[in-house]
């Protein structure tokens, strides 16, 4: 069975600095989802959302399938390259227009790029979804029992490619003409529910052994994480989960003014 990598490692985190803050309404959302426990910001707007026109659930997942997810994608993306920059002090861009040249069509969301001029980039597309899609079709079961089983391997087939099956046609390399000049290509996927995959997990894992710094400049023990790999997981794992708190929340707000609305309508 897999692991959701470092989905707890959000809940160990010293809030000393800035960038580990949380605001209280997005913790209580944010604790209520690991627990599994029914949102007490969902109370009162029942089994059905007017404003979607869609069913809802007790964990405000149908709000994340529903609409655009490019915030929470790019402040994951963000950290992400933040700790490529500390630990491999190399150049690394996020969501840049030129980076296409290396696959026509296909756009990293980080380019960690090769100091020593052989070509040979690290190229990582982020992925922060969730494990529960909006059509219960496209919900597999076996996501009920190990971690990223609704997601991964669909996601990992699209970017990397994969053969031809009894039951499915071969699926060619996202990233082909990358790989083919030596570029490392990364699936890096997060859910939502604060879990890394595992392909994300050994590269933080690799990027740990050569990072000169343990932690970022100020930031030192006991007021935050010893080593880089804790701080960087904490930071990614908390990032995944306070951008699905603040989009449920968000949510929730539209959906209270959309109720208000056709009450003064009525009247």
């Amino acid at each position: 069975m897999f692991t959701l990598f470092h989905a707890g490692a959000a809940y160990s985190i010293i809030p000393a600095s800035r960038r580990f803050h949380v605001a209280s309404d997005e913790l209580l959302v944010m604790i209520q989802r690991r627990l599994g426990v029914e949102l007490t910001c969902l109370r009162g707007i029942g089994d059905f959302s007017e404003a979607l026109g869609i069913a809802t659930d007790p964990l405000g997942d149908t709000f994340l399938t529903y609409h655009n997810h490019s915030k929470r994608h790019n402040d994951v993306a963000e950290v992400i390259a933040a700790a490529a920059r500390q630990a491999l002090c190399k150049r690394v861009k996020t969501d840049d227009f030129e980076s296409e040249s290396f696959s026509p069509g296909a756009r990293p969301d980080i380019v960690v790029y090769d100091a020593r001029g052989r070509n040979r980039h690290t190229l990582l597309e982020v992925k922060n979804v969730c494990p529960i899609s909006s059509n219960p079709a496209s919900t597999g079961c076996d996501g009920a029992y190990t971690a990223f089983a609704n997601t991964a391997p669909e996601l990992v087939r699209g970017i990397m490619g994969g053969n031809a099956t009894a039951t499915r046609a071969a699926m060619p390399a996202k990233y082909g003409p990358a790989m083919h000049k030596h570029c490392i290509v990364i699936p890096a996927i997060v859910e939502v529910f604060g879990g890394v995959h595992a392909n994300l997990s050994d590269t933080l894992s690799q990027w740990s052994k050569r990072a000169k710094a343990k932690t970022p400049p100020g930031e030192d023990a006991p007021w935050s994480a010893r080593n880089y790999l804790p701080y960087w997981s904490q930071l990614i794992s908390k990032t995944a989960q306070q951008g699905a708190a603040r989009e449920i929340l968000w949510r929730v707000s539209e959906e209270v003014a959309t109720r208000d609305a056709k009450r003064e309508r009525r009247t």
